[in-house]
């Protein structure tokens, strides 16, 4: 997400970007093996939120997305006006969607150098309202660049089964910014766990 609540190109071509674009990867990665995990980047609160434009536009990437998933108890309800196309379970798509709100990436170096340089409104975001935030002890809208590529990669790589952290959805396919916290700690302790024995 570019930080605006007005996407910079037409709505059509924002909608294929982050819908069919999606939906047409999905479908060719599904082939490439037996089970493919695939992580779609959403945004917290997207089904809460549908009256703003992108968060709309990311619930209903995931709702085409989850008629996709290898496991049709897991769909969500489908509430985009007049509905979706409809789409065939594949066998071997494993569906993902992590769901930050507000990125912190200011202590995240290794990423700096490939930062593009950011719009104003992106400036405004990470040097006011992020710092705002973080004084207020308002956390629990935010996540790290840290946490979230460690969500995205565990998540890439796993077995595929139901995520089961305090923050994940009831369906236990979806995290948002809590429960990529609460994953990347339990996670960091598992690994700990594992060290000390």
């Amino acid at each position: 997400m570019n930080g605006m609540l007005i996407p910079p190109v037409s709505c059509r071509e924002y909608e294929y970007g982050h819908i069919d674009l999606p939906v047409k990867a999905a479908k060719a990665f599904a082939t490439l093996n037996d089970k493919f995990n695939f992580v779609y980047i959403s945004h917290d609160g997207c089904h809460d939120t549908r009256a703003v434009y992108i968060f709309d536009v990311k619930a209903r990437a995931e709702e085409n997305l989850f008629q996709l998933h290898h496991d049709p108890s897991k769909r969500l309800e489908i509430r985009t006006k007049g509905g979706i196309e409809d789409h065939e379970p594949l066998p071997s798509f494993v569906l993902y969607c992590i769901r930050p709100a507000l990125i912190d990436y200011s202590s995240h170096d290794a990423i700096k150098p490939w930062l593009k340089p950011l719009p104003l409104a992106k400036k405004w975001t990470n040097g006011v309202i992020l710092p705002l935030y973080r004084f207020l002890g308002l956390t629990s809208i935010m996540g790290t660049s840290q946490e979230l590529g460690q969500a995205m990669t565990d998540l890439v790589i796993s077995d595929g089964r139901d995520v089961d952290v305090a923050g994940a959805s009831p369906e236990g396919r979806c995290l948002g910014a809590v429960g990529m916290r609460n994953w990347t700690q339990a996670r960091n302790e598992r690994l700990e766990d594992t060290v000390t024995v």
